[in-house]
């Protein structure tokens, strides 16, 4: 598998690999192995949200988890239908 990353990226997860004693590949699949720690990698990596934004943000998940919860789903299908129809894109 082949990953297209930023320098920036790349660089961040060579120097926390190599901070846990693992290759950028063992680090990757502890990360996909452990949830807790995409925080981790999160800190420092994501735009400084204001405290506005932030709550826009955890309001628009809350509501999709709701929506969710009470069965309001669209299937896949019709979602990848619809962006090929918008797009022009052939099935």
């Amino acid at each position: 598998m082949h990953l297209d990353l930023s320098p920036e990226t790349a660089e961040s997860l060579r120097l926390r690999a190599e901070a846990q004693g693992l290759s950028v590949s063992s680090y990757l699949e502890a990360l996909l192995r452990e949830p807790d720690l995409w925080g981790e990698l999160a800190e420092g990596d994501v735009p400084d949200l204001g405290a506005a934004e932030l709550g826009e943000v955890r309001e628009a998940i809350a509501e999709g988890l709701k929506d969710a919860d009470e069965g309001r789903l669209t299937p896949a299908q019709e979602i990848f239908a619809e962006i090929r129809r918008r797009h022009g894109l052939p099935r």
